[in-house]
């Protein structure tokens, strides 16, 4: 075994075990962002620098996300400077993905010009 592919396991392990235990969110958000930066580097046959960037770019949006989720809700914070409810957000955004999601005849098996069962 590789001494290095050895001390990215026990990183990679360490942040599981914080991400796990840890009594403050942030603390498990910090051992979690430990656990996706290691990881691509823990693999098989190794991945290619492409596929482990990617891997790192997602793992740092998503700690950064979770970072500022978990940050104190007082004055000055994003959440109060937008101007929409709260309980508006998620179906308007639900609505926009299904909008632009929308299957077309283009891409459908079925034969043009036939509707699905469910719009009959």
């Amino acid at each position: 075994m590789n001494p290095a592919l050895a001390g990215v396991a026990l990183a990679v392990v360490l942040g599981a075990v914080v991400a796990a235990s840890a009594r403050n969110a942030r603390s498990a958000i910090l051992g979690l962002a430990v656990v996706l930066l290691f990881s691509p580097f823990a693999t098989d046959p190794p991945a290619e620098p492409v596929a482990v960037a990617a891997r790192l770019i997602g793992a740092v949006l998503a700690g950064y996300l979770l970072w500022i989720g978990s940050g104190p809700a007082g004055h000055g914070s994003v959440g109060q400077a937008s101007s929409w409810s709260l309980p508006r957000r998620p179906p308007s955004a639900m609505a926009a993905t299904g909008w632009v999601h929308r299957p077309s005849d283009q891409h459908s098996p079925r034969p043009p010009g036939s509707r699905s069962p469910r719009c009959r």
